[in-house]
């Protein structure tokens, strides 16, 4: 009865589950508590480590009673105060606010980085975006994926396979804009290289052709396609690309990332104008950089211990002969101390013992 009164079957969630848009309340209730910003009772109702304020999670999702606007896509919808809840029929006193200000209205302690935070979570899971997804092997399609305007940032977690488009080094503006004068000596983008038939481009367009993510993909093997890193606005726009890159796979083992890199692939031969050819920076992997930088490292090392072996063995032979010559040293010296006195007295004695000799003999001839 209290389920189908609006109330929410489970008690931990309280004054959230009050409400018609209870996926929401859930939402909030568990990005407050997983992320620990409450120290209290299960981490909804308490003092906030922030800002060292009493906060109820739950008293405040019943009071401004938000929901996702039905007329506004991406907007939230809240009473700005008890008053107008009160006065409210048909939902003409509820306000639209974008996530952030509504964030920010419902929970004025937190800081920016966490307000920013919920806005990011709540783009992310609770907002779907009619996103087209699209794929080709073309000039023209790696021309519309690199050079086509980008579409709405909603600032995506990034790290080694998921990367933001707008930081792309291929996006810089006289790649595709048509009123500079790089148009006169670059007149395609680089990344048409890619069309030779070894790649396939893969891509997502908002409802307005504004692109959202690309991804360069090697599919010379249709079973074993290998990606590069996914480039997007969005965490649906990279989701979108990687599921229907793995679901051209044949085995659900193969890691479409982690795989040996693009060597032997072909690029398509562009004469550049002033000579030479045109085409996209080509870089090693992060996993192949790190993976020779490592190797390099240990073998550094085993070449570094090879020589403190071999300078610790040397000193220890150096320091053997030093000690072996410093007692022949002291003994030589030793035995010089002795022997040249008593050498001295022996001869002393020889030659006057012969003196003397010499001295009787001539004697007794006289």
């Amino acid at each position: 009865m209290l389920e189908t009164w609006g109330y929410d079957a489970d008690y931990d969630y309280g004054y959230a589950g009050c409400t018609s848009d209870r996926k929401l309340k859930r939402f909030i209730m568990d990005q407050v508590r997983d992320r620990n910003w409450i120290a209290g009772w299960r981490m909804a109702r308490g003092i906030c480590n922030n800002s060292g304020q009493y906060m109820n999670t739950g008293q405040r999702l019943g009071y401004f009673n938000p929901r996702r606007s039905e007329e506004f896509k991406g907007k939230i919808s809240l009473f700005k105060n008890h008053a107008d809840a009160v006065r409210d029929v048909d939902g003409s006193r509820r306000v639209a606010m974008k996530v952030g200000r509504a964030f920010k209205s419902m929970f004025p302690n937190f800081c920016d980085a966490q307000i920013e935070i919920l806005g990011d979570a709540f783009r992310a899971e609770m907002v779907s975006k009619d996103l087209t997804l699209k794929s080709g092997k073309s000039r023209a399609d790696f021309e519309k994926a690199y050079g086509g305007a980008l579409g709405t940032n909603e600032n995506p977690d990034t790290g080694c396979y998921r990367k933001f488009l707008g930081n792309s080094c291929l996006r810089p503006s006289y790649l595709y804009s048509d009123d500079n004068y790089h148009k006169d000596n670059l007149p395609h983008h680089p990344a048409q290289a890619y069309a030779s038939g070894d790649f396939t481009i893969y891509w997502v367009e908002e409802p307005d052709g504004k692109v959202a993510g690309r991804c360069v993909v090697l599919t010379t093997d249709p079973d074993k396609p290998r990606a590069g890193p996914l480039y997007g606005l969005s965490e649906q726009a990279m989701t979108t690309m990687g599921k229907a890159i793995e679901a051209t796979r044949a085995d659900d083992s193969w890691d479409i990332f982690r795989h040996s890199g693009w060597a032997g692939a072909k690029m398509l031969n562009i004469p550049y104008v002033n000579g030479g050819y045109v085409a996209p920076i080509l870089m090693w992997s992060l996993h192949a950089s790190l993976s020779w930088i490592v190797t390099t490292c240990r073998l550094i090392s085993v070449v570094v211990s090879m020589l403190v072996h071999t300078v610790v063995f040397l000193r220890v032979r150096i320091i053997a002969v030093m000690i072996v010559v410093t007692v022949c040293m002291r003994t030589i010296s030793t035995t010089l101390i002795v022997l040249v006195p008593l050498c001295v007295r022996v001869a002393t004695t020889t030659v006057t013992a012969c003196v003397r000799l010499i001295t009787v003999t001539t004697t007794m001839t006289t």
